[in-house]
């Protein structure tokens, strides 16, 4: 009774729950901490018109009784999150699930993450998924690709990403419907049709 899906487009326009990938801090400050060509600096950029203070207002609320690590830093958030950490936000009739995904180096500002990371991250938000998706399709990105740096071709990701999926729905359902939104430009990459799954 669950159904998973694979598309091009652009997650941006996808109705539901739609999850963003952020990193530890839940930054919010556009530019060497969070890059506006990320989706999560795309998020605060456009659905949130560039209002870094709303972005922490947000997850502020959303977090409020979730553990968190103070960590000294000269500049953005100083409460680190167990990667997996996931805010849920309400944004008019959409709903966002921001998962921490990401580590960021306190001095250089650089957000990384590695495979074992990644799979941290999904098991989060697929735990996030059950409590806050409220029966809606639920829609992600490729997570893994572009400035995070895991390393690993889009393929390989996405296969990742599947396998979690399928791992963690057979313990629990997670969502009756999970789309993953492929960048248009993966399109000579990835050929939906030689996906065996």
């Amino acid at each position: 009774d669950t159904v998973l899906c694979i598309e091009f487009g652009d997650i941006w326009k996808k109705q539901g729950c739609v999850a963003i990938q952020v990193n530890e801090f839940f930054d919010s400050l556009l530019g060497n901490h969070v890059s506006p060509n990320s989706l999560h600096g795309q998020f605060i950029r456009d659905v949130l018109r560039s209002q870094s203070s709303d972005f922490d207002r947000y997850v502020t609320q959303a977090l409020s009784n979730v553990p968190s690590e103070h960590v000294p830093r000269t500049s953005g958030n100083t409460k680190r999150y167990k990667i997996g950490t996931t805010a849920a936000i309400d944004i008019g009739a959409q709903r966002y699930l921001l998962f921490a995904f990401t580590k960021t180096d306190t001095t250089t500002l650089k957000a990384s993450a590695s495979v074992h990371e990644l799979w941290d991250a999904l098991a989060g938000l697929w735990a996030a998924i059950t409590i806050h998706g409220n029966g809606d399709p639920v829609s992600m990105p490729l997570v893994g690709g572009g400035l995070s740096g895991v390393g690993l071709p889009a393929r390989n990701l996405l296969q990742l990403l599947m396998t979690s999926f399928s791992y963690y729905t057979k313990k629990q359902k997670i969502t009756g419907r999970l789309t993953i939104v492929l960048p248009k430009a993966l399109a000579k990459e990835i050929d939906l049709q030689e996906l065996n799954f």
